[in-house]
């Protein structure tokens, strides 16, 4: 299983594992939000604050622009109106699209942080069945970071999306792609592998638009076709994104609806919590997958000749044919690359292979790390991908998965 990992900041306000990315596009910070709403100014206490974030009127608790927001809608989010909001009842505001801006990036940072912000007032007997407003009105950003500074990246991230089915040149490009705050890289990296396989005009055709506010998702592999309505912005800002259009969005919406198979499945829980590389790869192939552990892994390895073999067959050296390969790291390394992750071999030219991860972008090397090799003169950290040797491949990676 790939995901479980230590925080640090992402697009779109995830956490992760392992060393510092530093700023990225979606990570943006943004000045605090203003509303024009009259409620919105009255949950705020009709209380300025200065740039620190500290109340003019000398109380001590930092405002919260998130928590006012939530405030505003909690009646509309809490639908059968017991004045506690359940995971299924966020889940279902992620799906509605009259949230919309500010209110939208607040569902979508209460669902990411629904397990914590439920424990902030320990107001309820016996446990914590949801959310309350006294949790709402006791939350400290100062304390809890998290959900004021998903919102405030989510509204940007709103923002800027595309919001169309594929921008530019009218395809899904590979590179385009950023994980968002779900842990799902081992669909990421197998979709990103799929693209690589057929190309961006081929794999368009896995996306319909029905031009009635749906999509329908027709998966290569054992999944079958899958129709999702279109990505509320709530959606967008809790999903996956990429710099061409809401094409990654839509695909993960269709792939957490096909394994759950229910309507409006709960992202997280459905395909969010990790997974393994034959998995994300199946959605692809029908033809099978073939998982090797590598030599590092005790009585387990596989020898370096034999991977060569594989990679070779991979890379249609052996038969002309182009397979999809997924690997895994599963421990901490000397390029300071994330552990419990998952990532796309794109290329093996017979010495060098090529590698991206899904972030689209790699933690910068520890101070007595080394450096990773970039790609056709492109920056290694700020695009994710990487060219290593079969030897170096050992030293870090764990675990590689070919589809047969």
């Amino acid at each position: 299983m790939f995901e479980k990992r230590d925080e640090q900041k992402i697009e779109g306000g995830e956490t992760r594992k392992g060393g510092n990315l530093g700023k990225s596009s979606g990570d943006a910070r943004v000045g605090r939000a203003r509303f024009t709403d009259a409620r919105a100014s009255q949950k705020l206490g009709d209380v300025e604050s200065d740039a620190t974030g500290t109340q003019k009127n000398g109380k001590t608790q930092v405002p919260s622009q998130w928590s006012a927001v939530v405030e505003l809608i909690f009646d509309d989010i809490d639908s059968d109106h017991d004045g506690v909001i359940s995971e299924g009842e966020v889940n279902e505001a992620l799906y509605n699209p009259k949230f919309q801006g500010a209110k939208a990036s607040a569902v979508s940072a209460l669902h990411k942080w629904f397990q914590k912000v439920k424990r902030v007032s320990n107001d309820q007997l016996l446990w914590e069945r949801g959310v309350t407003k006294a949790d709402i009105i006791k939350y400290d950003p100062k304390k809890m970071p998290e959900p004021e500074d998903f919102f405030l990246r989510s509204e940007t991230k709103i923002k800027t999306t595309n919001k169309v089915l594929f921008a530019g040149d009218k395809s899904p490009k590979p590179e385009a792609l950023r994980q968002g705050p779900i842990g799902d890289c081992y669909f990421l990296s197998a979709l990103v592998a799929y693209i690589n396989k057929v190309g961006p005009e081929k794999a368009k055709e896995m996306i319909v638009d029905n031009k009635d506010g749906t999509y329908t998702v027709r998966f290569p592999g054992k999944l079958g076709t899958v129709t999702v309505s279109a990505p509320t912005d709530a959606e967008i800002a809790r999903y996956s994104g990429a710099d061409d259009g809401i094409w990654v969005v839509v695909m993960e919406k269709a792939y957490a609806k096909a394994r759950a198979n229910e309507p409006k499945p709960d992202v997280q829980k459905r395909i969010g919590e990790g997974g393994q590389l034959k998995t994300g790869l199946e959605a692809f192939t029908k033809s099978g997958t073939d998982t090797d552990f590598l030599v590092r892994v005790p009585l387990l390895g596989t020898k370096k000749e034999d991977t060569i073999k594989k990679l070779d067959k991979a890379f249609g050296k052996v038969d002309g044919k182009k397979r999809m390969v997924t690997a895994a790291i599963w421990s901490e390394n000397e390029y300071n690359l994330p552990k419990g992750h998952a990532y796309t071999v794109m290329d093996w030219d017979g010495k060098m292979l090529t590698i991206r991860n899904p972030w689209g972008r790699n933690p910068r090397p520890n101070a007595n790390g080394k450096r990773l090799r970039g790609v056709d003169n492109t920056d290694p950290y700020d695009t994710g991908k990487f060219a290593m040797t079969l030897d170096e491949f050992y030293d870090v990676f764990s675990e590689i998965c070919y589809e047969e």
